[in-house]
């Protein structure tokens, strides 16, 4: 006669009945833990990629104020 003892235990987590709350649980914690690994690895990238990005708008100096200055008296007049 087989005993619950001679099963393996990975066999009867397996297979066991689970509350649906329970199941949702760990399915939200195995997504947590998948979302915290890919923001620890992309948030370094992330912030190079800041770090390295100009300001908002054109640098004007030079000839590109001059073309700035040009290009808003013409829409003015």
């Amino acid at each position: 006669m087989l005993r619950a003892a001679d099963v393996p235990r990975l066999y009867l987590t397996a297979n066991r009945k689970t509350n649906p709350m329970t199941a949702l649980t760990h399915t939200a914690a195995t997504l947590l833990r998948i979302f915290a690994l890919s923001a620890m690895m992309i948030a370094p990238v992330g912030g190079l990629a800041w770090s390295n990005a100009g300001g908002l708008g054109i640098e004007k100096q030079g000839a590109g104020l001059v073309l700035f200055v040009t290009l808003q008296r013409q829409s003015m007049s």
